[in-house]
């Protein structure tokens, strides 16, 4: 199996036109209180007037931190951490799928300053 790829010289009606976007590199510091839903990304927190595209964080587009599985919500617009809900037991390649069921988010005002994440942001 492979993947193809093509790359757009000009956007497409229904595209927008990311040549006037910017890629910013960014450190995220989480607080002691874990929002409700998740951290916001709006735009003016990355220094974007207008729309935030993504975020790639240092492990790709969801990184594992510690317990936590870390993702952008592209819908809400918001950074959400998830924590499995039953323990793993092994590690590293002694890790098995059988050993984590469903993720779910992080309770509110969990608090997650120690958690400081390396990515870039892709807005305009």
């Amino acid at each position: 199996m492979a993947l193809t790829v093509v790359v757009v010289r000009e956007p497409e009606s229904d595209q927008f036109d990311y040549s006037s976007a910017s890629v910013k590199p960014v450190v995220i510091v989480c607080d002691g209180a874990y929002p409700l839903g998740g951290y916001p990304l709006t735009p003016s927190v990355f220094g974007f007037t207008r729309k935030v595209f993504g975020l790639l964080l240092s492990g790709g587009a969801s990184a594992r931190v510690g317990p936590y599985q870390v993702s952008q919500d592209p819908h809400s617009n918001r950074l959400r951490f998830f924590v499995a809900s039953q323990a793993v037991t092994g590690s590293g390649n002694a890790q098995k799928a059988t050993d984590l069921t469903a993720w779910s988010e992080v309770a509110s005002t969990t608090d997650l300053s120690a958690i400081r994440l390396r990515g870039i942001a892709v807005g305009y």
